[in-house]
């Protein structure tokens, strides 16, 4: 099964598939993986909550809904959310992740030959995204990543930058239109 084709075995896990669930994880794991070793930092913490990560995806399937977006932004959110709660939980924002996020390499599959076939156009994707962030102005990408790798508030926001919440709300909200702007795939011709 093709790397993109995650929904179905979503769905059969929401019907409480236990192979489909075996499927999901083999096919999503480097991904999810990914995503909490840049958050977290520590590939102990990276791997304590993956498993939280794919209990919960065990538990809240029935809860994914096809017509609010892909199967894999739904993942990303959940595994976020996990990462975020860690975060709060022992204490570990870090002010530098914006950096690490702009600045360091995509962490890449665990197989140190090279990405296994499928994830090339994630590591595209990814490196675009870097691209799109780096083209906003820093204000705006300050308040984007604290929201989004900081975990923080709109209000938390506000405060840690010493900036009115509108003005936060409004470069949050202007940054994510360019950034679904720029990301957009490009019409053919």
């Amino acid at each position: 099964m093709p790397s993109h084709e995650i929904q179905p075995l979503l769905l059969r896990v929401a019907d409480g598939d236990a192979g489909a669930m075996a499927e999901l994880y083999d096919a999503t794991a480097v991904f999810v993986f990914g995503i909490l070793r840049r958050m977290l930092w520590s590939t102990e913490s990276a791997e304590e909550v993956a498993q939280e990560v794919y209990i919960q995806v065990w538990r809240t399937a029935r809860g994914y809904d096809p017509g609010h977006g892909s199967a894999w932004s739904w993942l990303a959110l959940l595994t976020r959310g996990r990462a975020v709660g860690r975060m709060r939980a022992d204490g570990s924002y870090r002010d530098a992740i914006a950096d690490l996020v702009l600045h360091e390499p995509f962490p890449g599959p665990l197989d140190p030959v090279g990405p296994p076939r499928g994830e090339v156009a994630h590591l595209e994707r990814a490196e675009a995204v870097r691209e799109a962030l780096r083209a906003l102005p820093g204000d705006q990408r300050r308040a984007l990543e604290l929201a989004f790798f900081g975990g923080l508030t709109q209000r938390e926001i506000a405060y840690r930058i010493d900036t009115p919440l509108p003005t936060v709300k409004s470069r949050i909200r202007t940054a994510l239109m360019r950034l679904r702007e720029r990301l957009a795939p490009v019409p053919e011709q």
